[in-house]
């Protein structure tokens, strides 16, 4: 008999020389009960609603079958230790970097570590970096970069190398661009861009090129071309002039372009389309229900993209590009909500970027200008700044 979860099949195996268990079958009652209540769910809710449920629900059914659940997929195996031990904290602290730092990047190498560049402190715009390794939990000192840099972007190349780009420090923004090499664990002299540029976005295409957008006066945008090293301008700009937005490739090979802030430092609402085939930014008609800056986004697997924070109302909004809309505001962990489940769920998904941001109680949550890198279905959460305005090393 094969009962169906929300994504995947739990299979309960039945064998005819044997009967099942009062307790067995008690516990196949409730998964069905559950399952049943889980559809309902689903298909009378949001698909933001959905997303956030689908995760908690396929764990409580592990727990009433007695284990965990039988995946490859380390986020669900991490997600049913979570309620496991919800009784534990869902955060682990890990060893600080040496450095405190804020705007910082983090970026994942090929072999699973993790770059940390850059940022600011106390002292100012940083050049340090740091190198993570999740298989010994812990941070050593990597080479430093040619400049300072707070608020650039950072890309993983094809070849495995680092493409960082732009940032400010204190002379302003800097068209320059330096590449990581993993390898020796130093930086050299990349191309330079059209235009200074900090609080950029950089998204690659499918076919391994990277659009840079915003973070200049003018809203203008570019192009890296790996194989030929160089950047190109493209004619298009921004129809509002954007700098700590979000960017994310959709399926269907545009870019959407979300938040951020306009030159006057304000939080945006708006969100733009880039046409990768046209070169071209367009307005999305629609407008999110809270502004927001350096969002998370998950595009999913029907094509939707998931806004995840941004803010400090601890919330997602979903963009439908079929439609061009977008909708399905929810918070992900509601203050009214009693279930004690709910927020080690919630810490087990993605959507637990709304959680981290200022005014909370929780030290280890209570952070902005920080970063988020996903790893194996965990996410390492480095550095930023607390509600009183310190800067952080802790992770």
């Amino acid at each position: 008999m094969r009962i169906f979860s929300s994504t995947r099949p739990t299979t309960v195996s039945t064998n005819s020389k044997r009967s099942i268990s009062k307790k067995s079958r008690t516990r196949l009652i409730a998964v069905t009960s559950l399952t049943a209540i889980a559809a309902m769910i689903f298909a009378s809710t949001s698909f933001a609603t959905r997303s956030l449920t689908q995760s908690w629900f396929e764990n409580v059914a592990s727990l009433v079958k007695g284990g965990s659940t039988s995946s490859s997929s380390p986020a669900h195996a991490n997600e049913s230790t979570a309620l496991n031990t919800e009784l534990e904290s869902p955060l682990s602290p890990l060893p600080a970097m040496a450095t405190e730092r804020r705007g910082h990047t983090a970026t994942r190498l090929a072999d699973g570590r993790v770059l940390i560049a850059g940022g600011e402190n106390s002292s100012g715009a940083l050049n340090e970096t740091e190198i993570y390794d999740p298989a010994s939990s812990t941070f050593s000192v990597s080479g430093n970069m040619s400049t300072a840099r707070v608020d650039h972007s950072a890309a993983l190349l094809s070849d495995g190398r680092v493409l960082i780009a732009g940032g400010r420090n204190g002379a302003g923004s800097t068209p320059t661009t330096e590449l990581f090499d993993p390898t020796t664990g130093t930086f050299s002299s990349g191309p330079v861009m059209s235009v200074a540029r900090a609080g950029h976005s950089a998204t690659f295409f499918a076919d391994g090129r990277l659009l840079i957008v915003g973070g200049d006066a003018s809203g203008s945008a570019e192009v890296f071309d790996p194989s030929a090293n160089s950047f190109t301008a493209l004619d298009s700009h921004l129809s509002i002039p954007r700098s700590m937005h979000s960017t994310a490739l959709l399926n269907d090979g545009r870019v959407v372009v979300v938040g951020g802030r306009d030159t006057s430092g304000n939080d945006l609402k708006s969100v733009e389309i880039f046409d990768t085939p046209a070169a071209s930014f367009s307005t999305v008609d629609d407008s999110l229900t809270v502004a927001r800056s350096r969002a998370v986004l998950r595009v999913l697997f029907d094509g939707k993209v998931q806004i995840i924070g941004g803010n400090n109302d601890g919330s997602m909004e979903i963009y439908d590009p079929t439609s061009e809309s977008i909708g399905a505001y929810a918070h992900v962990l509601p203050e009214t909500d009693t279930c004690t489940g709910l927020k080690p769920g919630v810490m087990a998904s993605q959507t637990r970027a709304a959680l981290f941001h200022n005014g909370q109680t929780d030290a280890l949550l209570d952070r902005s200008g920080h970063t988020i890198t996903e790893i194996n279905g965990q996410a390492l959460i480095v550095g930023g700044s607390n509600s009183s305005g310190a800067i952080l090393s802790s992770t």
